[in-house]
């Protein structure tokens, strides 16, 4: 980068410095560099700035890398509501999981992210910081199942939060069990160990079918109605 790294004096300046490094997480990321090198170090020297620069933006490395995960979730979803227009709502039960699942597993950043998010993510954070994240998500996640709901009516809005909820969990455990490390993905290939081999998008739908189907079968035994065919 030519020039000297100016200190960004207007908001909009901040934000747009701001997207920059954001932008430049997520290219390393996605060219396949292992989160746990992408330091602030590194990420300042991606980004043509000094590192005391970066604590400017963000209180730590996990901060924007929070903030990435939300774009990542808020453009997830973007795409997944376009796909479910073109298929032309209400979509019964098993159309919609299957295009929820294939559109997850389309954004590696998405499930890398979510994955690393208990473990790694929520460390080196204040509780100010943390108690935002999760405000703002939930949030997200219930605007996000009104959405869903008016897409696939089969489930209420409070089933949909419920199963998105459960998503995120079952996101952070199958991600890197469908990703090893190369000496297991040569391993479960044998026929004897391939119990162990995990398709990504295959395995997210059937989890996502059998807890949404679970939720429709509570439903019906507590009264509320039968299932939408």
């Amino acid at each position: 980068m030519s020039g000297e790294f100016q200190r960004a004096r207007r908001p909009e300046h901040k934000e747009e410095r701001r997207a920059q490094l954001i932008e430049t997480a997520a290219h390393f990321l996605a060219g396949g560099g292992p989160l746990q090198e992408l330091g602030l170090s590194e990420l300042a020297r991606r980004a043509g700035m000094a590192k005391s620069n970066v604590y400017r933006y963000f209180e730590s490395r996990e901060a924007l890398l929070l903030e990435l995960l939300q774009r990542s979730f808020v453009s997830c979803f973007q795409r997944f509501g376009a796909a479910a227009a073109d298929l032309g709502p209400p979509l019964s039960l098993g159309p919609f999981v299957r295009l929820f699942a294939r559109t997850l597993a389309a954004e590696p950043l998405l499930g890398q992210l979510t994955s690393a998010l208990p473990s790694v993510l929520e460390h080196n954070l204040s509780k100010e910081a943390i108690r935002t994240f999760k405000q703002s998500s939930l949030t997200f996640l219930r605007s996000a199942a009104d959405q869903l709901h008016a897409l696939c009516p089969t489930l209420s809005s409070a089933q949909h939060l419920e199963l998105l909820s459960h998503t995120l969990v079952l996101i952070t455990g199958l991600w890197p069990h469908a990703h090893p490390a190369p000496v297991v993905a040569e391993l479960v290939r044998e026929p004897e160990l391939a119990a162990f081999a995990h398709d990504y998008e295959r395995d997210l739908e059937s989890g996502l079918l059998r807890y949404a189907l679970g939720l429709v079968a509570e439903s019906v035994h507590d009264g509320e109605g039968e299932p939408s065919r």
